[in-house]
């Protein structure tokens, strides 16, 4: 499981549109992807996976995520509003078909005054 969270103003138009991201100070790309196989062989992983992310306010809204296919990959992308300056707290569950337990990642990240 990989996920970044990138300031969706620095993403090209292409790159937005192709994540259905809003360019904007205030919307970060929460981008979510899971792989199998060695770095050089690598294969997507299809899984279902949920978001939430919160900010300094101690707010958890969930991150609405979509599948998104592109040069034999998937992944999971989201948008999520921050207000500059802040931190944000993000956590990714991610079920497997026959998973026992989903697998949990969390990370958080700073959104800096610009």
């Amino acid at each position: 499981i990989s996920a970044s969270l990138v300031p969706s103003a620095s993403l090209s138009p292409a790159i937005a549109d192709r994540y259905g991201v809003d360019r904007s100070r205030q919307t970060q790309l929460l981008l979510v992807g899971l792989r199998e196989g060695p770095a050089d062989a690598e294969t997507s992983v299809q899984a279902r996976v949920s978001a939430r992310a919160r900010d300094l306010r101690g707010v958890w809204p969930e991150v609405p995520l979509r599948e998104v296919r592109s040069e034999g990959f998937i992944d999971y992308a989201g948008s999520v509003r921050a207000d500059p300056p802040d931190t944000l707290s993000v956590e990714v569950r991610v079920q497997r078909d026959g998973g026992a337990a989903p697998a949990v990642l969390r990370f958080s990240r700073d959104v800096p005054a610009q």
